[in-house]
């Protein structure tokens, strides 16, 4: 038997040294920018896309991959806001570690909704929503001001000396040194289990391997394809963590699994444990970008059909490159898609041909598909019967591709041998 005895997460704050200090939310929004604090998968969805709008280089430094994901809604936030900012009220510290002495870049172990409100509302992320305020009125500075000052603001229109006061704000910081994950993810699931329960999802995610975690969050759901399924936050959230975590498990087993909790963390800790191969790797690398350019086929071909539409209805889409196509009605579909681009990966269709049945068939599924989604009482899509009628259905549509791209590639193989015929017997003549 071992000797070696794992480390008790109650054990886990004593036996790491940590420091407390107060810093200025100005130097916390400094630090996010910079990186040298990491707070999670939404921080880093925005700086990637800063520096994607300014055609710059970003390299993600990792987070806590525990974290969950943000989840305030703008009425939490702007209640948030106005207490640090007006009220000056006493916040919650907010604690972070670094996994040796020097200190290069700091992970945010607790408060990553704060970091990222004060991040996003300093950014001019969002208008503070003043409509469900517990006050109708306010003093600062010995002036009654009413909250309708506030409403509708974003940072940059409020008084500059109100700007002051919260980036001044000392924010009471706990920074814990040389502290391993282990460590860490002992102190955060004590924490959860004294507030709110990490969700089965948010464990698999904890539990994952730097190579799965990478796999995920680096190659699939930071791609263009996915902002065109799913918003940019869901791609951040468990929402996307859920789509790709389905997709991987079927590749994982290469053949139809049921696609139930259980099944799909089995694959994902099989996967983190024995390891994935450069092969597996390269079929997700391969998937991902055919389906990069499929979905860019698709809203070059939205955009052409909006430019050429007059006077037409709707909201007039500004963001193209955001735009989530409505085909994509659940995450079943989703994972569909994904595998249905795998699939014609291997079978090396056009991707022009695959964006234009992308359309059609999400659009209206065959019948054998809509038998699959499982739309009867006490039956699931994840059931394994209705796993292999949709794999069954891609596969069906994947062949009949196929076989129309053969047939004509045998066509032209045709037309130019007679072409070529016939400029031989045109010269022979001559």
């Amino acid at each position: 038997m071992s000797d070696h005895k794992k480390t008790n997460s109650n054990d886990a704050i004593t036996k790491t040294n940590f420091t407390r200090k107060n810093v200025e939310v100005r130097s916390l929004i400094d630090q996010i920018d910079k990186q040298e604090i990491t707070v999670g998968s939404t921080m880093q969805s925005f700086l990637s896309q800063i520096a994607r709008e300014n055609k710059q280089e970003f390299t993600p430094l990792p987070y806590m991959r525990a974290q969950r994901n943000f989840t305030w809604n703008k009425d939490m936030c702007s209640r948030f806001i106005f207490a640090v900012m007006m009220l000056n009220d006493p916040i919650t510290d907010i604690r972070l570690y670094d996994t040796s002495f020097d200190g290069k870049y700091l992970k945010c172990l607790d408060g990553q909704q704060r970091l990222t409100t004060l991040w996003m509302f300093v950014k001019n992320k969002f208008q503070l929503d003043m409509s469900h305020a517990d006050y109708n009125k306010f003093v600062l500075f010995g002036e009654e001001h009413s909250v309708d000052e506030l409403n509708g603001k974003t940072f940059s229109e409020l008084p500059q000396t109100w700007q002051d006061r919260l980036l001044n704000y000392p924010q009471e910081v706990v920074i814990f040194r040389n502290c391993s994950e282990e460590q860490a993810n002992g102190i955060y699931k004590r924490m959860s289990t004294i507030s709110k329960p990490l969700k089965p999802i948010e464990v698999r995610k904890a539990d994952m391997s730097d190579d799965v975690y990478n796999l995920i969050y680096q190659q699939m759901l930071n791609q263009a394809w996915a902002f065109h399924t799913m918003t940019i936050k869901a791609a951040a959230a468990n929402f996307g963590l859920d789509i790709s975590t389905q997709f991987l498990a079927l590749l994982y087993h290469n053949v139809p699994i049921a696609l139930t909790r259980d099944s799909i963390d089995k694959a994902i800790h099989d996967m983190s444990n024995f390891g994935i191969n450069v092969e597996f790797k390269n079929k997700v690398k391969n998937t991902i970008e055919y389906l990069n350019q499929a979905t860019n086929i698709m809203i070059t071909t939205k955009k052409t059909l909006d430019e050429n539409t007059q006077n037409r209805k709707g909201k007039r889409i500004t963001h193209y490159d955001r735009y989530k196509f409505p085909i994509f009605k659940n995450k079943t579909y989703i994972v569909m898609f994904i595998w249905a681009g795998y699939v014609a990966t291997q079978k090396q269709i056009d991707v022009n041909k695959f964006a234009t049945w992308t359309m059609k068939f999400f659009e209206s599924p065959s019948a054998l598909f809509n038998k699959g989604m499982a739309t009867e009482k006490g039956v699931k899509p994840g059931d394994l019967e209705n796993v292999q009628k949709r794999i069954k259905a891609i596969d069906i549509e994947m062949n009949k591709l196929n076989g129309a791209q053969e047939s004509s590639e045998k066509k032209q193989e045709a037309n130019n041998v007679n072409s070529h015929e016939s400029v031989a017997d045109t010269a022979s003549k001559v």
